[in-house]
């Protein structure tokens, strides 16, 4: 390997703080203690989900590069088969110390006494756990054995096959075992695992090929080891790929939704556990890498076609981030896996809002800021990024205060207005990217990032102390996106017409200079008055539905102010600086009056009249000629 590869998929560590954190923050790393029970130690709980994710990560490998050396390629790739070779030793290793972190979990035994062979042996003959880790350890043992030397396709095809039925071997453990459709389950569970298996490690193998067909324009020593393949071999490779990966990532979203909906009581599930809340965070990550990996390959195959060879630079450069990416949906399904799913028919009194904040911030961004490239918005709602905000965060409070049973008030079912609420959310949330996106309002941006940590804390009372921590992880996430939205702004849509426009459509959407006094003295009364106007919308609602019928007259009428110094804000803002717009509001009418008398400045008629259209090239030149013809007859220099 090159020194540079590494540093590609080094990415994938990013997993490993990602499912710690998560698990922390659910509670999943603290030992618990009841009635004189045995205490799985913090050493355990700490290791086994790094483990898993370890054996994630080597299966994905091994699968991978047996996929693509010994499948994909015209021609079995020795190099190729021996990463997976040492991918599989790696995956020995961590299914053996899953072997011994289990038994530490279950008996709640210290690791050190989890290395009794009777113990060890009645795990691995008198549970399913057991049963499947054996034949796991069993089949990854000659994987390891048989890929270091890849014969043909047929020996290809063997360790391939071998190493996929490996990777489905855990869908048979876990919540599919506990699900009540649980072939249904087993069966999505094991595509969801074989295609995410290939689709990861399909790309870091194709990483590895298209690294070493650079290098083939300089020819090797016949002594050496055999020639890397050219990008004539590579170029067939990375367009099955392509088709394969598809593939996967359309199996990897069917078998998603199954089991989504085998695991989640409706889709109210969606918005009041923190098992749909995982589930929605990696539906929002695995948009973003289809999307990016997508892109990816169109960049890099175009240039294969272009010049016949991959520029080094661009391959580490996108691959680094799409691993980054991918390491994050890794560490998010082993979090997942560790997380116990809703029980059926159970429904908290609230909404989580960890849920709400990732329909209403994260998803939308990761859709607009694929999809909204070509979006153009009316002018009516891309001049107003400050009303969309506060709706934005209207809704998102009012679909936490009557989250859960509370959906129930409407007279439509649970089910239905959950549906509507994960509907009104996304949507209002994409248009709000999309608009902050074209524009950079900071204030837009400010008003939201200010509001989610009160949001947060306010509905957190009323929460379990569990997905307390939980919400407000999801809400540092939220206000990186949200700042990521603000700094990668900048409109970019359809193709212009010509430079001028180009121009203009550039000084139209580029932010203003940021200005100390207006961020005082305008944006942060502001973001404080509209704050405060929703905060108090909300709590006159939920008075009034209470019971309180005075409350109805408040909750019209914040809403109002709210909108006054909106209107106010926009007059000044404007008029340029806060002085100036005061002064250019206090000029008197008279003066303005007497010259619009004496024909000094057009009236509105005359604004709107249509204007003489330019001058066409032949009517200029035609203009000019008579003016020469006028010359010649009557020089300048002569008296008429």
């Amino acid at each position: 390997m090159t020194p540079a590869r590494p540093k590609v998929f080094a990415g994938l560590a990013v997993g490993i703080p990602v499912v710690l954190l998560i698990v922390w923050s659910l509670g999943g790393l603290t030992p618990f203690a009841e009635g004189g029970l045995p205490v799985v130690p913090r050493f355990t709980l700490w290791s086994l989900p790094v483990d898993v994710f370890i054996r994630n990560v080597a299966a994905a490998f091994t699968v991978g590069f047996a996929l693509v050396g010994g499948v994909l390629a015209r021609r079995p790739d020795p190099t190729l088969g021996r990463i997976a070779s040492l991918s599989a030793l790696v995956w020995l290793v961590a299914l053996v110390l899953q072997v011994l972190l289990s038994v530490s979990e279950i008996l709640a035994l210290p690791l050190s006494r989890s290395f009794d062979p009777a113990i060890v042996w009645s795990l691995l003959t008198q549970t399913t756990l057991g049963r499947v880790l054996l034949a796991q350890i069993v089949i990854v043992f000659f994987v390891a054995l048989l890929a270091w030397v890849v014969l043909g396709k047929l020996t290809g095809w063997v360790i391939f096959l071998a190493a996929a039925t490996a990777a489905w071997l855990p869908s048979f453990t876990g919540h599919s075992g506990i699900a009540h459709g649980h072939v249904v389950a087993t069966v999505s569970l094991a595509f969801h695992m074989v295609a995410a298996s290939v689709w990861v490690g399909g790309l870091a193998a194709i990483v590895v090929l298209l690294a070493r067909a650079t290098r083939a324009t300089k020819p090797a020593p016949a002594a050496e080891t055999p020639q890397p393949p050219s990008t004539t071999d590579s170029a067939p490779t990375l367009n099955r790929f392509n088709i394969v990966a598809l593939i996967s990532v359309i199996l990897l979203a069917e078998s998603g939704i199954l089991n989504a909906s085998l695991r989640l009581d409706g889709v109210a599930g969606l918005l009041t556990t923190p098992y749909g809340t995982l589930l929605l965070a990696k539906v929002t990550v695995l948009i973003v890498l289809i999307a990016f990996g997508w892109q990816q390959r169109k960049l890099i195959a175009a240039r294969i076609a272009k010049t016949g060879r991959p520029r080094p630079s661009l391959i580490t450069r996108l691959t680094a981030l799409e691993f980054t990416w991918m390491g994050v949906v890794l560490g998010l399904s082993v979090a997942l896996a560790r997380t116990a799913p809703p029980v059926p028919g159970a429904l908290l009194d609230n909404a989580t809002v960890a849920s709400l904040i990732v329909l209403a911030v994260l998803l939308p961004i990761a859709i607009a800021s694929f999809v909204g490239r070509g979006v153009r918005l009316p002018r009516w709602l891309s001049g107003y990024p400050e009303v969309v905000a506060v709706v934005l965060l209207v809704c998102l409070v009012v679909a936490a205060q009557l989250g859960g049973v509370g959906y129930g008030r409407f007279g439509l079912g649970v089910e239905w207005v959950s549906l509507l609420v994960v509907v009104v959310l996304v949507v209002i949330g994409g248009v709000f990217a999309l608009v902050v996106r074209a524009r950079q309002s900071r204030v837009a941006v400010a008003m939201v990032m200010l509001a989610l940590p009160a949001i947060v804390w306010w509905f957190g009372q009323s929460q379990f102390e569990v997905t307390d921590t939980f919400s407000w992880l999801v809400l540092g996430v939220s206000e990186l996106a949200l700042l990521w939205l603000f700094l990668s702004g900048g409109a970019g849509g359809g193709g212009a017409k010509s430079a001028d426009s180009d121009a203009t459509a550039a000084a139209a959407t580029a932010p203003k200079r940021l200005n100390v006094r207006d961020i005082i003295t305008l944006d942060l009364p502001l973001v404080i008055v509209l704050t405060l106007c929703t905060v108090a919308t909300i709590i006159e609602f939920t008075r009034a539905l209470d019971g309180v019928s005075v409350a109805w007259v408040y909750t019209f009428q914040w809403p109002i102010i709210g909108v006054f110094a909106y209107v106010i804000w926009d007059r000044y803002r404007q008029g340029g600086r806060t002085l100036a717009a005061f002064q250019r509001l206090a000029r008197p009418r008279p003066h303005f009056i007497s010259r619009r008398a004496a024909g000094l400045t057009p009236s509105r008629a005359a604004k709107r009249a249509p204007k003489p259209a330019p001058y066409t090239p032949e009517e200029e030149r035609a203009w000019l000629d008579y003016l020469d013809e006028l010359n010649r007859a009557n020089p300048p220099e002569t008296k008429p």
